[in-house]
């Protein structure tokens, strides 16, 4: 069924079978006019309750990256998937991760969180990819070493996920990694628009990105005259697309929560509760 020209393209096509015939989007946030901005939490994340299989996760003895380090796993009295979770992030921080047998931690800490449980439904090596700039098919940059999850409702909104299991990554340049994934919000939000008819404006959609074992939030902001815009050409100065970022950047570190520490792991744990409850709000029967 075709929605016609609603945002600027048609929407009868299907994802290309070679990678020949569309390309990878490379163009910096600043020629996109995608403004990336420090936010206070309650900007972006509201306040919530920790669900029962999230305070699971908050285990009175694990205040540090050290009791990974001699904890017994095979006496600890919690679930073996919450074993198998503390196992990753233990290789994940020490550096030992290697693609050829480990990508991160993130599909099986969401997993516990409930996050691929209905409404909610989690595809892992998620692609975003859309029609833009005269029907051009574009995608965002994709390796074996920064794996993408994406996670949808039946309400259409959209978390996704950039993870880099490897240490390395986190010691590289904050602001290259950080461009890749304000591209990828960007085409996942034109993604959005392209598959679903009853899409509400602005737009919203969250991200996480987790270099090695440190989280960073991430929300979009854009209106429909940006995207409908920025479906045909690029924007000019009125129009823009804002990315908030939340912690806040301090000095030259990277803004991010360590989930190894105890205080870290709790803000990490209530941000994603509080991403979860905007996910689950107002989902509609698949069959409506």
């Amino acid at each position: 069924m075709c929605f016609g020209d609603r945002a600027g393209f048609c929407c009868c096509w299907r994802k290309p079978s070679y990678d020949r015939y569309w390309k990878e989007l490379k163009y910096p946030p600043e020629l996109l006019n995608i403004k990336c901005v420090d936010s206070p939490k309650n900007d972006i994340l509201e306040e919530v309750s920790l669900p029962p299989e999230f305070e699971r996760l908050l285990l009175p003895e694990w205040k540090t990256a050290q009791y990974l380090r001699f904890v017994d796993l095979n006496v600890l009295e919690v679930p073996d998937s919450i074993k198998s979770l503390m196992a990753k992030i233990y290789i994940v921080h020490h550096g030992d991760a290697k693609p050829d047998y480990i990508h991160g931690f993130m599909d099986t800490f969401l997993r516990i969180l409930s996050f691929d449980d209905y409404p909610l439904r989690m595809s892992w090596r998620y692609e975003p990819f859309a029609r833009i700039f005269n029907r051009i098919s574009y995608t965002t940059p994709s390796t074996i070493f920064d794996p993408r999850i994406e996670v949808l409702t039946t309400n259409h909104k959209k978390l996704i996920v950039l993870e880099y299991a490897s240490k390395s990554p986190a010691e590289a340049d904050d602001n290259e990694n950080e461009n890749r994934l304000i591209t990828q919000l960007y085409v996942a939000m034109h993604d959005t628009v392209l598959y679903h008819r009853d899409v509400i404006y602005p737009v919203n959609v969250y991200a996480i990105r987790v270099l090695g074992t440190l989280f960073t939030f991430y929300k979009t902001v854009a209106d429909e005259d940006y995207i409908k815009l920025t479906a045909k050409q690029f924007p000019n100065n009125k129009e823009s697309m804002v990315v908030q970022r939340y912690p806040p950047k301090i000095g030259s570190g990277i803004p991010a929560y360590d989930i190894v520490n105890e205080d870290d792991r709790r803000q990490v744990l209530k941000c994603i509760a509080s991403i979860k409850k905007w996910l689950t709000e107002n989902c509609v029967n698949l069959s409506s």
